[in-house]
């Protein structure tokens, strides 16, 4: 027969703090007390470092050892399917706790209005505390003066994947006059390239809206239209060259309707010029994209 002796308490959290806060402390505390066995489960994502989730398993592993070193604590992955999740849950207690009347613990917004495994659930009433989102977002507003911080820092920029920035780069075509609309910039020498910026994640659903916007943007609202994929290549960025980062554009090309080119946003000059000068003008990391543009003009 089952007893206190030989129960098991989980409690599951993601736990994307520096520390962990009281909230944390008062649940994993309170189901110590209640039971022989504290299975501490760490959400955790197969997805590169998000501002949800910065940080590793093991860190935060670390982190919930250090305040309750007689705790097992064990990662487990998120799954699209809450009923999957939830087996994978009660597999891996079972696993870990094959003979322990098992419990799940958690507070009134935690996992537990979700799970509906073979487990017993029990709500803790919680203290008041800041929410892991509003920690992380204090967090991120915080420079802290010592080594410490400088070495977290210079860790999560080094030990992260290279990042492939996408990009959208547009020819704008006026086929009347067999002209192609070019921006300069200061830093490029006298050299011209073809208009375009970095796609936003917050305002595009699409490359082609990207273009679109960035098309109405650095030339003053020219109408365009008849948007077209002509290809993709990596941009030899400046900016980027020491790193192992790379800036990645998807090239357009677009028919000119009606307007006069203004330069804005971060253009200095605009300017038509005819397709049989188009390569001798524009600057080497924009090559590529001429080299494919002049393919449909031929």
């Amino acid at each position: 027969m089952n007893t206190i002796e030989n129960a098991a308490g989980v409690v599951v959290g993601r736990f994307h703090v520096a520390e962990l806060h009281q909230g944390h402390k008062h649940l994993i505390s309170y189901v110590s007390s209640k039971n022989r066995h504290l299975l501490v489960v760490v959400g955790t994502t197969r997805s590169l470092p998000t501002k949800r989730n910065p940080l590793p398993f093991e860190m935060r592993r670390t982190m919930i050892h250090k305040e309750f070193p007689h705790a097992v604590i064990v990662p487990l992955y998120d799954h699209p399917s809450n009923k999957e999740w939830d087996s994978a849950l009660d597999e891996l207690v079972e696993k870990l706790f094959p003979d322990a009347s098992v419990t799940m613990y958690g507070s009134r917004d935690s996992f537990l209005s979700s799970y509906n495994g073979r487990h017993k659930k029990e709500e803790i009433k919680p203290i008041p505390s800041v929410s892991g989102t509003e920690y992380r977002s204090k967090t991120a507003k915080k420079i802290f003066e010592s080594k410490a911080f400088r070495y977290g820092v210079i860790h999560a920029i080094t030990s992260r994947p290279p990042i492939p920035y996408p990009t959208v780069d547009i020819a704008v075509v006026r086929t009347k006059t067999r002209e192609v609309l070019l921006a300069g910039k200061k830093e490029d020498g006298g050299k011209l390239r073809f208009i375009g910026g970095f796609f936003d994640a917050a305002l595009d659903k699409s490359f082609e809206e990207a273009a679109r916007r960035e098309t109405f943007e650095e030339t003053g609202g020219l109408e365009t239209d008849e948007y077209r994929i002509l290809g993709s290549s990596i941009i030899d960025d400046w900016r980027y060259r020491d790193t192992d980062d790379r800036v990645i554009t998807t090239f357009f090309r677009a028919k000119y309707i009606f307007g006069v080119p203004k330069a804005s946003d971060d253009i200095d000059l605009l300017k038509w010029v005819s397709y049989e000068k188009v390569m001798e003008n524009i600057a080497e990391t924009h090559k590529p994209l001429g080299e494919m543009l002049m393919k449909t003009l031929l």
